[in-house]
């Protein structure tokens, strides 16, 4: 087992660069003033450019010509040439937030009054919807005048116009070039679920304008609120698991299943929407993890168990299908197409799978075949263990490891001979699968739970990233509180670079008492300041939020300062909101 000096080394820095620099610091509840991020607009069409930069909040006036107030510290720069001639407006606002205006033509000053708010109002329609200044007021009035449908047509009227990155180049004829740091349009659909309260028709209207959206992390997040927030009818259940197949990501998508199947039954109404998402998927791990807590929690119809023997039927991974059908086994419901279903998906596995074959059909034989009525002597599996390390066939070793699953203990040697046979098998996804059985079967101690975690980090090393995650967030429920552990679970966490996967894992830590203290905390804002897509990064925020530290100075400044790497604004205040 590998020893932690290294994370420790990294940690012990994290908290110097963050926390020990504090005692320089006058006061650590007032940390520097927010540093605003500068967002950009270039287009150039051959002779002429046109470029905006601008940052802070900017808030136009109701009729849409002009700016009516900035928030301390921002500024808007507006550039426009043409054939030599170029034209300059620079708006700024001071640290109480009083205004200045300028206007230049050429590198001359030129009266503002005069031409410069002329031109500024000309430009008005283009900034903002090639910009998205003004969004958040823009979206809420909008919203108060016209409805729902007319602020969302409005976001796409933002995006079409501005809100992408695109390259056209047509040599010797035509060359355009358009370039944003900015997702303009996603402001207008966070400002509305944040602000709303949706009737039915609203939330149906939203969601399906949801599915537009490029960003699958903003539309993941944003379908994770829609389920914290809203119950959901038969109609917008549909609407709902359509717009979640919009999703690219398969974390994603799972995240957002896995919440779905929480909240909502899988019935005879919504299971075929439901696994054509599942279906879309092509990871199969992330598929697995989402069915088999399906079937745990939930008890299932003949129609929705039938449909789900098809859909396993279909994974590509004869490992993660086994793994799913293991689970099924012990549901199955009591009528003859079921049976048949789920014999053909066993059928299905292919030749040098037959170990997992024969387990499966003794299992549908007999569902106690691997419930270990009989307790094996400890030196027996140890010994077992032993020889079965050595055998080529990983599924023979899994096998073989699934039986003495019931019979196991934290005895330390027995741990050691059991993750020697993991730590020989050279198939990532036969390590994993059976690695979350024995969670499930077996309350590991700190010792095991060391040994866990250090195949974990060993998987995520191996792009494993799918199968590392679930088996974190299947073990968070019983891990000790143990300083060991938890380095180790951090350094396997550090590998797991999916900005969804690390939200999903956060939020569960939130909600365990076992990572309800300082060190955690500190850990937790580590792997939140690294995730690098805003929305998740400040949900991740929000999530330790609730277990931040009473009069804990120190950690309350290193919060705010990673909510200041946050480009947007808006996410900025929104994880900022709740403090004290």
């Amino acid at each position: 087992m590998k020893t932690h000096y290294t994370s420790i080394a990294l940690l012990f820095v994290f908290i110097l660069v963050f926390l020990g620099v504090l005692s320089a610091s006058a006061n650590t509840n007032n940390p520097p003033q927010r540093t605003l991020k500068e967002h950009k607009y270039y287009e150039k069409k051959n002779t002429s450019e046109f470029e905006v930069t601008y940052k802070g909040i900017i808030t136009l006036t109701k009729d849409d010509k002009d700016i009516k107030s900035m928030t301390p510290g921002s500024q808007l720069v507006i550039t426009q040439s043409s054939f030599g001639n170029k034209r300059r407006l620079e708006l700024s606002a001071d640290n109480k937030g009083n205004m200045t205006k300028k206007y230049f033509e050429g590198k001359k000053e030129a009266n503002y009054d005069k031409d410069g708010k002329e031109w500024l109002e000309s430009l008005m329609p283009e900034l903002i919807v090639k910009t998205g200044i003004g969004g958040r007021e823009r979206a809420l009035r909008i919203y108060n005048e016209k409805g729902m449908r007319a602020a969302l047509e409005e976001a796409e009227n933002v995006k079409n116009g501005g809100g992408s990155s695109t390259n056209i180049i047509i040599v010797g004829f035509y060359n355009s070039i358009v370039q944003t740091s900015n997702d303009n349009a996603y402001l207008y659909y966070k400002v509305l679920l944040d602000n709303v309260k949706m009737n039915d028709d609203e939330l149906k209207d939203f969601i399906e304008a949801l599915a537009k959206v490029r960003s699958n992390s903003t539309k993941g997040s944003m379908l994770r609120y829609i389920l914290n927030t809203y119950n959901l009818s038969s109609v917008l259940m549909e609407e709902f698991l359509e717009t979640t197949a919009s999703l690219d990501y398969n974390t994603e998508r799972g995240n957002t299943l896995r919440a779905f199947q929480t909240k909502h039954p899988i019935n005879k109404n919504n299971y075929r929407d439901y696994f054509r998402v599942i279906d879309g998927m092509s990871i199969n791990s992330e598929k697995g993890n989402i069915l088999k807590p399906l079937l745990k929690n939930q008890k299932l119809e003949a129609i929705v168990f039938n449909a789900l023997c098809e859909s396993a039927t279909k994974f590509t991974n004869d490992s993660e299908k086994a793994a799913v059908l293991r689970v099924a086994s012990q549901y199955i419901p009591d009528e003859t197409e079921s049976k048949e279903l789920f014999k053909r998906s066993v059928e299905s596995l292919s030749s040098p799978y037959r170990y997992l074959t024969r387990e499966l059909i003794n299992l549908y034989e007999n569902k106690d075949y691997l419930s270990g009525k009989e307790k094996i002597a400890q030196d027996y599996i140890i010994s077992t263990l032993k020889e079965v390390k050595y055998e080529s066939a990983n599924t023979k070793k899994t096998t073989t490891l699934r039986k003495f699953h019931s019979s196991m203990t934290n005895d330390p040697k027995l741990i050691e001979a059991y993750f020697g046979v993991i730590e020989s098998m050279d198939n990532n996804m036969e390590k994993y699968t059976v690695l979350l059985e024995l969670i499930e079967a077996q309350k590991l101690d700190a010792v095991g739970y060391a040994a866990l975690y250090y195949v974990v980090e060993e998987l995520a090393k191996e792009d494993f990233k799918h199968g590392a995650s679930a088996l974190i967030r299947e073990s968070l429920a019983n891990i000790p509180d143990n300083k060991e552990v938890m380095e180790q679970l951090f350094d396997a966490l550090d590998d797991i670079d999916h900005a969804s996967g690390r939200e999903e894992i956060i939020r569960m830590m939130c909600q365990n008492k076992n990572f309800q203290n300082n060190m955690a905390v500190l850990k937790m804002l580590r792997i939140a300041g690294d995730i690098d897509v805003d929305i998740e990064k400040a949900i991740a925020l929000q999530h330790i939020q609730t277990v931040l530290p009473k009069n804990n100075d120190e950690i309350m400044y290193l919060y705010k300062r990673l909510a200041d790497e946050l480009d947007s604004e808006y996410e900025y205040a929104r994880a900022l909101k709740g403090l004290k």
